[in-house]
């Protein structure tokens, strides 16, 4: 029977990381959400696993960091990995994730500064005691999927979000005022009508409603079919000890990849060939492809080998032709299929989605920001993906797949390394607003938004993430910059005075209520570097009289190097936070 209509701000739809992530930005802002899931809990396949710094970055916002599950380890590199023939037979060499070279003449050189550390002092991040250079208050974390996705669930909840395990959209429609979708449960007898502003499709990889908006996917498209087994076996334990986790397996009878989660759980991806996928995929098929894997050196008996789950899958790569259309924004696989990376590259970039797009429509909401500012999403997300699965192919993990005639094995840009992919891709965008140094900057990439530095070249560019630098309050507090960013739109500058004349005279003359903080940094300030090597000024790129403007997502919208006018931040402010004025 029908349920009487639910009424709400944002409707998601799929509640598996990406969803519930979206979920919880949304909430710390206000929004009322409603999710629905059709499963009743997380996959028994782990899925992804490694969550990046920026990532945790984002968690730590959202009171998400200190709540990790305390399996997870802290990531200080790329997981290693290595190709052999089996696991207990000959292993032939270490396979590198990033290598300072690229094919195209001239670009070896190039790509090599990319990689290279920063000098000591350089500005964009921390330099500590011991003259390293630290971009982040937090580290990666190895944590699996499965493992995770409890926690993003009690997180949304506690925060207030209406979220509906077991319930399947079966239809949604899109209208003047918002969107309807309607939601039967498993046992079909239920069925209920939800209206909403908007509709957020966290709904995977093959996303019915990005069909159902004849929205295209470009990119490499499908590269193999995988069948997966997840599995324990305490015997092979002992081959974590070198520091490798990952193998590439090719020998006379299979090619596979093997991995570990690191809790005991080993996941074995088989590439099928033709014909494969047709196999019965039985316990003894499962056994005896792990039994390939490690090889005859390690015999292993059916008691050793403790099957969990198996499930196949297209393993693929595409990008939508855009994030959103009306109404609807598309997020993680609904909006990209990135393959799983060394980099991250897969779940992080969804996460990442869904924390751009929040504020977002939580300012449009609030009545704050005219609906333009959503327009946004896609010109800031899409460059972000597309970038991500150019630097994929041009690596040798996945460049192996590609025909010679391919022309993704050829990019005119460089392979950026992980400091600059992860900490330094740039947003552009009505929402950033750049002078003529920072246009400078850009250069051939001012338009597409396809470039990764790392963050002591942008210095506080407007577009690039907000630096991070150890502060201490007067009270002694130690935070970072980044602790200063999430709940709205703040203004950083040395010079107390200058600043609060402009941001009090811009406020009365804009007459809206938009909430701007304002933090001196400086001895005297409300917070100061912890460390006299740490320049504020120098780290954003501003003079001592300057100012930078931070939107609530911790990205840098606008900067002036040194006092503006009033006139000049309430042009900036108007145009980089698409204003409603009353």
């Amino acid at each position: 029977m029908a349920a009487s209509p639910s009424q709400t701000a944002a409707i998601i739809v799929g509640g598996s990381l990406v969803g519930l992530c979206s979920a919880i930005f949304l909430r710390t802002k206000n929004v009322p959400v409603i999710l629905i899931e059709r499963h009743l809990g997380s996959s028994l396949h782990p899925r992804a696993m490694g969550f990046t710094v920026r990532t945790l970055e984002t968690f730590r916002e959202v009171d998400l960091e200190r709540r990790m599950p305390k399996a997870a380890v802290k990531e200080s590199g790329r997981p290693r990995r290595m190709n052999v023939e089996s696991l207990s037979g000959k292993w032939n060499e270490e396979v590198a994730w990033t290598k300072p070279t690229n094919s195209g003449e001239g670009k070896q050189e190039k790509a090599k500064q990319q990689s290279e550390p920063p000098s000591k002092g350089s500005a964009g991040g921390h330099i500590n005691l011991f003259g390293e250079t630290e971009y982040s208050p937090c580290h990666g974390s190895a944590v699996a999927q499965d493992a995770l996705e409890p926690v993003l669930r009690s997180r949304a909840l506690e925060l207030g979000a209406d979220i509906r395990m077991g319930w399947e959209m079966t239809q949604w429609k899109e209208d003047s005022d918002g969107v309807i979708v309607t939601a039967v449960d498993r046992s079909g007898f239920d069925k209920i009508e939800i209206r909403g502003r908007y509709l957020i499709a966290c709904d995977g990889s093959r996303s019915s409603i990005r069909n159902d908006l004849g929205i295209q996917m470009k990119g490499v498209g499908q590269l193999r079919t995988m069948r997966s087994i997840l599995f324990r076996c305490s015997v092979i334990n002992k081959f974590l000890d070198i520091g490798i986790s990952q193998w590439m397996i090719h020998n006379d009878t299979m090619d596979g990849f093997l991995t570990t989660y690191r809790d005991g759980r080993w996941a074995l991806m088989v590439f099928l060939k033709d014909g494969q996928s047709q196999l019965t995929w039985d316990i003894d098929t499962q056994r005896r492809m792990i039994r390939l894997a490690v090889g005859e050196n390690l015999p292993l008996s059916d008691e050793d080998i403790d099957l969990i789950t198996t499930g196949q899958w297209d393993l693929s790569a595409e990008v939508a032709e855009k994030f959103s259309q009306g109404r609807v924004f598309l997020a993680g696989d609904a909006a990209h299929t990135l393959p799983p990376t060394r980099g991250g590259y897969g779940a992080n970039t969804g996460i990442a989605d869904t924390h751009n797009l929040a504020w977002k429509i939580a300012a449009v909401l609030e009545g704050h920001a005219n609906p333009s500012l959503l327009d946004t999403y896609n010109a800031e997300r899409r460059p972000i993906a597309l970038l991500r699965h150019e630097q994929t192919f041009l690596r040798d993990d996945y460049k192996q797949y590609l025909p010679a005639e391919s022309p993704w094995r050829e990019s005119p840009r460089p392979i950026f390394d992980d400091i600059a992919m992860e900490l330094g891709q740039i947003y552009r965008s009505d929402a950033v607003l750049l002078d003529e140094t920072d246009q400078a900057l850009l250069a051939d990439e001012l338009e597409t938004g396809m470039i990764a530095k790392r963050p002591e070249v942008w210095r506080g560019c407007p577009g690039s993430r907000a630096p991070h630098i150890w502060l201490l309050g007067q009270d002694g507090e130690r935070i970072s910059t980044l602790d200063l960013f999430g709940s709205g739109w703040v203004v950083l500058s040395e010079d107390e005075a200058t600043s609060n004349t402009i941001i009090t005279e811009s406020l009365a003359t804009l007459k809206v209520p938009l909430g701007i903080k304002y933090v001196r940094i400086g001895a005297t300030g409300s917070y100061r570097p912890e460390l006299d090597s740490a320049s504020f000024a120098e780290t954003f790129g501003i003079g001592h009289h300057g100012l930078v403007l931070v939107r609530p997502d911790g990205y840098i919208a606008w900067r002036a190097v040194e006092t503006p006018t009033v006139k000049e931040f309430v042009e900036a402010l108007l145009k980089v936070s698409h204003t409603v004025e009353v």
